[in-house]
């Protein structure tokens, strides 16, 4: 039995999710969250991401834990900004 299901945010949700975000005290957030939605990755994909994976120039993000490179939207490429050395874990 499949039971995954598929739903997207409404543009309202999607409103008040990044006023949210904008809001929100902890600086990166916006960012993991913009990552996930626009790229569809795992969380621990996002959150462990180097900057040796991610190509902006061709739009490429090689994902090491499943050796994939899936392609970047253009919107991913603005926000892969990020300072560098970040990571949010200690």
């Amino acid at each position: 039995m499949n039971n995954k299901r598929e739903r997207y945010l409404t543009d309202e949700e999607a409103r008040r999710l990044f006023k949210a975000l904008e809001e929100s005290k902890v600086v990166m957030l916006k960012y993991i969250i913009t990552m996930l939605m626009l790229t569809g990755a795992r969380k621990s994909e996002v959150v462990y991401a180097q900057w040796k994976d991610i190509d902006a120039g061709m739009r490429l993000w090689r994902v090491v834990a499943n050796l994939q490179t899936p392609p970047l939207p253009r919107r991913a490429c603005r926000r892969a900004s990020w300072p560098r050395g970040w990571r949010p874990w200690p």
